[in-house]
């Protein structure tokens, strides 16, 4: 899928009853630099970032099946926001470039959202309501899934901003960029599928999480 310049491919690698695999290359055709967001979550603390390796990305549930993103979360139907986002960090892809990253879900997927309950989405969305039961129990046995990208792009001045004020660093020396305090409108959003089909555990378990 391509949009603002920005194409986002996707290689299936594994899909069996206990893992999906698959690799993603974002590539950027624009003339401006291009922040993907390629860490949902992290540990930021004395001017570095530890990714929380254990959620390659958020788990939501549209009627059009399970969305694995790695985005801005929406913001909660109630207006709530967290004090301190724990995400997203971005890497920052020069005109011309692309990068490439791979992503290993265990099997069955939760609903994972560490802004928002499956509460709160069912309240916003009737058809997911429908979809899964008004209490949140009818367990869904197999689902398509999809992937989702968010990234911004930024004129040089922008890039300036960044680097001074947002530019964060991991221990291996990865350079990552601090988006943790920006709106889900600011980005631009790539939905590749459905790669397949997986099973999704009961969403009875997952109300509250």
């Amino acid at each position: 899928m391509e949009a603002s310049g920005c194409l986002l491919t996707v290689d299936l690698e594994r899909a069996d009853a206990e893992h999906l695999t698959f690799r993603y290359t974002f590539e950027n055709h624009s003339d401006r630099s291009a922040y993907f967001f390629d860490e949902i979550e992290g540990d930021y603390r004395d001017g570095s970032v530890a990714p929380n390796r254990a959620h390659p990305g958020l788990v939501l549930v549209e009627p059009a099946g399970v969305i694995l993103a790695k985005k801005i979360p929406a913001i909660p139907v109630d207006g709530s926001w967290p004090e301190y986002p724990t995400g997203p960090f971005a890497t920052r892809v020069a005109p011309g470039g692309s990068e490439t990253r791979g992503v290993e879900l265990a099997l069955p997927l939760d609903y994972y959202n560490p802004h928002v309950s499956i509460d709160e989405d069912l309240k916003g969305s009737s058809s997911l309501a429908k979809l899964l039961g008004r209490d949140g129990a009818v367990e869904l046995t197999r689902q398509d899934v999809w992937f989702e990208l968010g990234f911004v792009l930024l004129w040089p001045a922008g890039d300036a901003v960044m680097d001074k004020y947002d530019r964060r660093r991991a221990a291996n020396g990865h350079t990552w960029y601090d988006f943790r305090l920006s709106h889900p409108e600011r980005q631009t959003l790539l939905r590749v599928g459905p790669l397949g089909q997986a099973p999704v555990r009961s969403f009875a378990a997952a109300v509250g999480h």
